[in-house]
């Protein structure tokens, strides 16, 4: 299971990051969510930091399910990998759409 968590401080700070730094010199955790970030932003100003933390873990399922590691289990039905967000204030995990 790839948890993404509500106040998210890598997002924020990729939020802040993605778009002075693009492409160079960005710590790799930050890297890694850009993408994300990206696509939150061309979808909606709206929750921007809400929608980059569940597009970030839906992307890092699709890269963890295509891995040469994973693939042929995930292929097979013997290895399901699922993406959620973990809500601080009320403690419940939320299976995410991989669809969104």
């Amino acid at each position: 299971m790839v948890l993404g968590h509500d106040k998210c401080g890598a997002v924020k700070g990729a939020i802040g990051e993605c778009s002075s730094k693009p492409d160079t010199g960005l710590p790799e955790i930050f890297a890694n969510i850009c993408p994300a970030v990206d696509l939150a932003r061309k979808k909606s100003a709206d929750n921007l930091e809400s929608r980059a933390i569940d597009l970030n873990v839906i992307k890092q399922v699709k890269i963890l399910t295509q891995s040469p590691l994973f693939n042929k289990r995930v292929a097979d039905g013997s290895l399901k990998i699922l993406g959620a967000r973990y809500n601080l204030q009320s403690g419940k995990v939320e299976i995410l759409d991989a669809g969104d």
